[in-house]
């Protein structure tokens, strides 16, 4: 999507916009991937190093208040992440999903509409704070242990 003219981009936003939609149809009571205790949040909101080590419980209460309420987001849904048929300008796939789950709507973000990092670029709306303190009140949080890496193991040959 992201080597299309600002008019090609339009027609595969409507597309987009329809799959999005088709997304918040889905809906949960609770927040996460179904048959998973574990929620991993969007790589915008632990960019920074904030808890970058860390996964979500969510709380026994977490969806008491909010029935229904959760529906399926993307969490990354920028234009290097939508693969386009350019000269159909339909909508192939939809890659990279590892943020995927049940969460408020206000977590999806309209990154499609620019190039860049899942992240709010300057002037944009910066919900990190927002999702951060979601995140604290409705779940409990999982430290992660540090995974060694093939440098601390010593497998690394300089590649």
């Amino acid at each position: 999507m992201a080597n299309l003219t600002e008019e090609q981009k339009q027609v595969v936003t409507r597309e987009l916009l329809e799959h999005v939609a088709t997304l918040k149809t889905l809906r949960s009571d609770t927040p996460g991937v179904p048959g998973q205790s574990l929620l991993c949040a969007p790589n915008r909101i632990h960019s920074q190093f904030w808890k970058h080590h860390s996964c979500w419980r969510p709380k026994p209460d977490a969806g008491e208040e909010e029935k229904g309420g959760y529906v399926f987001c993307h969490n990354d849904l920028g234009q290097h992440n939508v693969i386009v048929d350019p000269n159909t300008l339909k909508i192939n796939a939809i890659i990279d999903w590892e943020y995927g789950g049940f969460w408020p709507e206000w977590f999806e973000q309209p990154y499609w509409k620019r190039k860049g990092p899942g992240a709010p670029l300057e002037g944009e709306e910066d919900d990190r704070d927002k999702c951060r303190d979601w995140l604290l009140s409705h779940c409990d949080e999982v430290e992660m242990h540090h995974l060694r890496s093939l440098r601390d193991i010593g497998l690394d040959d300089g590649y």
